[in-house]
């Protein structure tokens, strides 16, 4: 497992170090710049988007909570008024002095519709205040936020909860809506009711009835707390039994949550708001009447504020993306394209004449110093290349008056001439023969001083040298040939044959006198034109070889061949020998096509 992740480490390495400047200024604007700062984009982002739904939540549960507050506060001061009944002395001593408290044994003066009167009109929005005895008679007082018929309806239909209520275990008020008025889709419940007992305070504490006051839900709407709540956010109100009491608005979202998710409305996650289709809703039960208040807010008012974050995230993207294009483009312009026409000047840079293409520069920057040192190189290599051009033709000149004051070269081709003429005006032609071989060779050695000559001269000049070798040692050798013609045409060094010749002839046949062969080869291998002079003679042993390979002399030796292969082809190319002592030698020698 570790040597695969080296390699796959090292094969992207490498596909990196093989990526065009291009590719690699790309890859580290995107890889180093633009994805890392995507990501920390993202984090930010989604911290302020948190942070953003988390204050908004904190913000609508403080306005909810408020809210709830407000309502207890105006619920506690309508009890308030329904504990009126014990500023009323002369009601509790007269209840105190009656053997049974009935409506007909209080009311004959009328005095108990008198004190509901007086607590009806202690506070406003009061539609009916009703008194319920402990026998079942009631009084009931109403005004004109309530229809007399519907309040009394609604005491006669709850007589019996009433009843069973006042009987029971002390409890603090109850609220609840009117039986008759539950609410439509269309409105609110016209109103609602709280009912608390009371005791004679004069008579230890006993119990004497229920006295039950109606509210319009006209009250609501004077509450400053609910005055925020307008079409952008619902605000529901429910009894216990999650019967709607009051919307600020439309109604018909509240009753749609309540039929699909009633059992999944919550308030034990503060930090988050709950969803239902296009809304968020938060809750919060109040502690003093266990009513249930719900605060929907769509979700396009929640999310303005983290749609413009998304909007400013977006445009900022945006830019830093514009911004790494041209970026990139302004790297490419001055860095990679400078660089690219270096390289297409450098590539036409193929001879000697165009050495002195110059790079205009046109910035101080690092790519106008490399500008400006690679023409100083190539100034630097113009002047080198014409010193060594000038050395090289005075260098030959000076070798060409050396060879001229030495021998005059028509001299010696004149007397050869002429005792070649008076061997052929004695009848000696052999003599006439040999006299005009040695001469083509001397034309040869001295006319081809670029030392580059195609096979076909070369075994020309290799056939004139050894019919001067067979006038001297008779019928001693015989030279056979095996020679692609198609191969005559490509140029090789001069003396490419002669050489190993001649050394198979004074060394290799030395002990010898007939039956001595040679075999002349060429032909082509992968490529290479191969040379191949092999003969039947003593051989040598490796320390001669190496011998041979390395000597050093001043004229056409083999170790002179060797390094001259070496210097104009390169090490590849090079003599082989084999060799055996009594087994004969094959030299071989490889030259490019």
């Amino acid at each position: 497992m570790g040597n695969g992740l080296h390699r796959n480490k090292h094969s992207v390495k490498k596909i990196f170090e093989n990526m065009p400047l291009s590719g690699k200024i790309v890859l580290i604007v995107i890889g180093g710049i633009l994805i890392p700062f995507l990501i920390i984009s993202i984090i930010v982002f989604g911290n302020i988007y948190e942070n953003t739904m988390a204050s908004q939540n904190m913000l609508r549960r403080v306005n909810l909570g408020n809210a709830v507050s407000s309502v207890d506060s105006m619920m506690a001061d309508y009890e308030d008024a329904a504990e009126g009944v014990y500023d009323y002395e002369n009601f509790l001593k007269n209840a105190t002095a009656a053997e049974k408290i009935s409506a007909e044994t209080v009311n004959i003066d009328s005095s108990v519709n008198m004190m509901l009167s007086d607590i009806r009109g202690s506070r406003q929005y009061i539609a009916g205040v009703s008194f319920i005895f402990t026998d079942g008679t009631y009084v009931i007082n109403t005004s004109g936020y309530g229809k007399f018929e519907e309040i009394v309806n609604d005491t006669r239909q709850n007589l019996d909860a009433i009843m069973e209520e006042m009987n029971g275990a002390r409890q603090p008020a109850s609220w609840r809506i009117s039986m008759g008025e539950r609410i439509e889709k269309d409105g609110n419940a016209v109103f609602f009711s709280g009912r608390k007992a009371i005791r004679n305070i004069y008579d230890k504490n006993e119990l004497i009835g229920m006295i039950v006051v109606y509210f319009s839900t006209l009250s609501f709407d004077k509450v400053k707390a609910l005055e925020n709540y307008n079409e952008h956010s619902i605000l529901a109100i429910l009894d216990k039994d999650y019967h709607l009491i009051w919307t600020s608005t439309d109604a018909a979202p509240v009753f749609e949550l309540l039929e699909e998710k009633k059992n999944e409305i919550s308030v034990d996650n503060p930090a988050k708001f709950s969803q239902y289709k296009n809304y968020y809703f938060i809750c919060q039960d109040s502690d003093y009447s266990g009513w249930h208040f719900i605060n929907m807010i769509p979700k396009a008012e929640v999310n303005r504020q983290t749609d413009s974050f998304i909007w400013f995230f977006m445009i900022v993207v945006g830019m830093i993306v514009f911004c790494c294009v041209l970026c990139m483009q302004l790297v490419r312009r001055s860095v990679v394209y400078p660089i690219r026409r270096m390289i297409v000047v450098m590539e036409e840079i193929d001879d000697l004449n165009k050495i002195k293409v110059a790079l205009p520069v046109n910035q101080n920057d690092e790519i106008g110093c490399l500008y400006k040192t690679y023409n100083r190189l190539n100034e630097r290599i113009d002047m080198l290349v014409s010193q060594l051009t000038e050395a090289m033709a005075q260098d030959k000149e000076k070798e060409i008056k050396l060879l001229h004051s030495q021998l005059n070269p028509h001299f010696i081709y004149n007397t050869l001439e002429c005792i070649s003429w008076v061997a052929y005006e004695h009848q000696v032609p052999e003599v006439s023969k040999v006299v005009n071989c040695l001469s083509e060779i001397l034309k040869y050695s001295i006319k081809f001083s670029d030392n580059q000559v195609t096979f076909g001269t070369e075994l020309e000049m290799l056939k004139n040298y050894i019919y001067i070798q067979h006038f001297r040692f008779e019928d001693k050798f015989s030279i056979s040939y095996e020679v692609d013609q198609s191969l005559l045409q490509y140029k090789t060094i001069k003396f490419t044959f002669q050489p190993f010749v001649e050394n198979a002839l004074v060394h290799g046949f030395k002990d010898r006198s007939r039956d001595c062969k040679i075999l002349i080869r060429l032909y082509e291998e992968k490529g290479d034109i191969i040379t191949e002079i092999e003969d039947n003679g003593c051989g040598m042993d490796e320390m001669s070889l190496n011998h041979v390979l390395k000597m050093n002399t001043e004229g056409i030796g083999i170790g002179n061949i060797n390094k001259s292969l070496q210097l104009r082809f390169g090490v590849n190319y090079h003599i082989e020998i084999e060799s055996a002592p009594g087994r004969g030698t094959k030299v071989r020698m490889r030259i490019p096509k």
